[in-house]
């Protein structure tokens, strides 16, 4: 008898009062590589048609509709990776253009936009941009050589940050205040300076030895948490409550195919989100913990949102922003109801897997499911094969070929693989 494996996508009836992500009209058909708002109305997005075109775009709305302030000239190979403004009218984005380090400039809001004559690195990319206050600011990325870049005023000149002495490159740079910033990069780095950049030492526990951190983050003074990859075990993350003293694996589980953590951020203290999906089959998912960092849930994501996650930004904590491929652009109001990650607790089960036949789903919580919460089954390209009510319970299988299988339910709330 032939069996599937099946990647399961299960939902559970989310309360309509829980916040959800919801999708916004596409921006283009650019990867959408870098996110930021200046309040929950007016923001940026920049991204990159594999290098082939690359745009900047703007909303006064809140992301429902979308203004192009930017393209590259056609046949200019240029990926836009960093945007970053420090007023309503100076702004700055950072990429690179056939490997070499690229940074562009607005001081009209992103009317129009500049490219700096100063001499960066032969060779590289920017990836990072952070400044800590209108004057102050840094960038960041990789194979720029053993030095990152500071400005001082405003952007208007840049310099080596030539104390790095031997460390390796610097990928992303994040402060929890004007003086105290930490960098993590190559070599498996971990960089602080406490004198608002001037200066950069090792931090002296160093994750691990085969750790690569590329995005590093502090809800609280003593909470950081550094995404990147392991040369043995893959994408993952790890956490520090005790201000980097020691370093813990984060407790996020992820299924055979998703295995790629591409953002994270967080909206206050206890509620962080990591963006991430599957190398194999392009399917988006986003975690989120309510609690800094210690659980994680899977979140409830739009049916047609696809393809890969670049970038996440959050508006304080009220709005929240996720880019994708595509023009993919999902948004999330938070107000008072910060979404909960309780529904990942629930006993959902689904049985047999592997399965020949048909496939069943049950839970204990049956009777608080909405009537009309429908099930969906998809192939791994996205492709809709079926769609039944909840209360149906099953699907019979029999007709479909050996493969891998994607169950779905609207609102969703967990992701689980079972083999």
């Amino acid at each position: 008898m032939k069996k599937l494996l099946l990647i399961l996508i299960i939902a559970l009836f989310a309360i309509p009062t829980m916040a959800q992500w919801v999708q916004l009209s596409k921006v283009s058909n650019d990867a959408v590589s870098a996110i930021f708002f200046l309040d929950a109305n007016t923001g940026y997005v920049a991204g990159s048609n594999f290098g082939l075109s690359s745009d900047i775009y703007k909303t006064a709305d809140g992301g429902t509709t979308w203004t192009k302030e930017y393209s590259t000239d056609s046949g200019i190979y240029v990926e836009l990776k960093a945007i970053w403004f420090t007023s309503s009218m100076n702004g700055f984005v950072a990429g690179d253009s056939n490997n070499t380090p690229l940074l562009k400039y607005t001081t009209d809001g992103g009317t129009t936009w500049k490219t700096y004559s100063t001499s960066f690195s032969a060779t590289g990319s920017f990836g990072d941009m952070r400044f800590i206050n209108s004057t102050t600011g840094f960038l960041t990325g990789s194979d720029l050589g053993y030095h990152g870049y500071v400005t001082t005023d405003g952007g208007a000149t840049w310099n080596h940050m030539d104390t790095c002495g031997s460390f390796d490159y610097f990928v992303t740079i994040n402060f929890l205040d004007a003086n105290n910033g930490y960098t993590a990069g190559g070599s498996y780095t971990l960089t602080k300076t406490t004198d608002g950049g001037a200066t950069w030492n090792p931090v002296a526990s160093v994750p691990a030895a085969t750790f690569f951190g590329d995005q590093i983050i502090f809800p609280s003074s003593n909470n950081a948490i550094l995404l990147g990859e392991d040369l043995y075990t893959g994408y993952g993350g790890l956490r520090s409550t005790d201000g980097l003293a020691t370093w813990t694996p984060l407790s996020i589980t992820l299924p055979a195919d998703y295995n790629v953590l591409s953002g994270i951020a967080y909206s206050d203290p206890q509620n962080v989100y990591v963006i991430g999906d599957s190398t194999g089959a392009g399917i988006p998912f986003i975690f989120h913990s309510s609690d800094s960092g210690t659980t994680w849930g899977y979140m409830a994501l739009p049916v047609a949102a696809k393809g890969y996650l670049h970038s996440i930004y959050f508006v304080g904590n009220s709005v929240g922003f996720v880019g994708g491929d595509s023009g993919l652009v999902l948004k999330l109001n938070l107000g008072t109801n910060v979404p909960q990650t309780f529904i990942a607790k629930r006993d959902f089960v689904v049985y047999p897997n592997p399965v020949s036949g048909y496939i069943n789903w049950k839970t204990s919580v049956n009777n608080s499911i909405s009537n009309d919460v429908d099930v969906s089954l998809y192939d791994v390209a996205g492709r809709l094969i079926t769609t039944v009510p909840f209360s149906q319970g099953r699907i019979n299988l029999d007709n479909l070929a050996s493969g891998s299988y994607i169950l779905r339910c609207q609102d969703i709330a967990q992701l689980v693989q079972k083999e």
